[in-house]
């Protein structure tokens, strides 16, 4: 259960996109001092009326802003790693949205330099705060599923390519941090990617990823952008029950089916399918008062900087999957073996 923040702050945000304005909207309805940064006046003119916000366009004014004692990165990916240095420098604590950084050099960077600093960086792995995830991870610590024998996921709909980052590092980050978060934090011991560049960009546009955790676990998730219907899907298989979440509309449906042997044959078992009944919270507000409670307590955040750090380890090992088209080991630190 996160707590409230117990007193106002300053914070900062800087870029102020669709999704930066999220951060603008929560950090309000918070009751915070909010600063905002974007290199597009007219942009934040239309937020200056919607909300009570101090903008600028030079985000570096934050960097000097005493007041200010976090900030939300909310800028193209490929900025996250310069930007967050910078702040992490000025010794303030960093939201980065996902991903943390492009490649894990970069995200060594940022962790080593945030520990020198005694600095908090938190990623924006915004399912670690959905309330459905989170109810599937209390029933399957009551032992009622049995084995675990996959978790697949889907993100997939058409939408504009990014220029930054592809389908993997656009959208994948969230299915391998839900499905190592639901087996209790553990890296995959391998990985095999495949992906395409139907577009004809740089970076990939569909990617299906296979992770094997725990020997036998299978992890599937298939992600990307091209295709006409929105999927949001989630789906753990295990032994004795299985279980659909649904982020969308706040749903977690337990599905009373499983194969039960009988002597040498095997039979089908099942029950009606049972709606679980769950508290209806916005993620992203959840993520960002783990945020603010961080810097005020000095705690840790669910959503730590090492957890960004590890989604990186294992899509980098994807990628280099997909690239060498063969299957990647990686150690118990998420390593790739050579």
């Amino acid at each position: 259960m996160i707590s409230m923040p117990k007193k106002s702050m300053s914070i900062g945000v800087v870029g102020a996109g669709p999704w930066g304005e999220n951060h603008i909207r929560n950090y309000c309805t918070l009751g915070l001092d909010v600063w905002v940064a974007d290199i597009d006046e007219t942009r934040l003119k239309e937020l200056e009326a919607k909300y009570p916000i101090k903008t600028t366009k030079e985000y570096k004014e934050l960097l000097t802003n005493e007041k200010i004692r976090g900030v939300s990165i909310c800028a193209p990916a490929s900025m996250h790693y310069r930007i967050a240095l910078e702040f992490i420098s000025a010794k303030k604590h960093v939201l980065i949205e996902k991903p943390m950084a492009l490649n894990v050099e970069d995200a060594n960077k940022i962790m080593d330099l945030a520990k020198e600093n005694e600095i908090t960086v938190m990623v924006g792995h915004l399912f670690r705060y959905d309330s459905a995830i989170n109810k599937l991870k209390e029933e399957l610590k009551t032992g009622s599923f049995g084995k675990i024998y996959s978790i697949y996921t889907s993100r997939m709909g058409l939408k504009l390519p990014r220029n930054d980052v592809g389908a993997t590092l656009n959208y994948a980050v969230h299915d391998i941090d839900i499905m190592c978060d639901i087996l209790g934090d553990v890296y995959p011991e391998e990985i095999t990617t495949i992906t395409s560049r139907n577009l004809g960009n740089s970076n990939e546009d569909l990617a299906v990823i296979v992770a094997r955790f725990n020997k036998d676990i299978l992890g599937y998730c298939q992600v990307g952008w091209l295709t006409p219907k929105k999927m949001r899907d989630i789906i753990i298989t295990g032994e004795k029950r299985s279980a659909e979440v649904d982020t969308m509309n706040n749903k977690l449906i337990i599905i009373n089916e499983c194969l039960e042997k009988n002597k040498e044959y095997y039979n089908i078992v099942k029950s009606a399918p049972v709606e679980l009944s769950i508290e209806k919270k916005e993620p992203l507000k959840e993520e960002l008062t783990d945020f603010i409670c961080s810097i005020q307590d000095k705690t840790t955040p669910k959503a730590s900087g090492e957890i960004g750090l590890r989604t990186i380890k294992i899509l980098t090992a994807g990628l280099l999957s997909a690239k060498e088209k063969r299957t990647i080991k990686l150690d118990k630190m998420g390593d790739i073996c050579v």
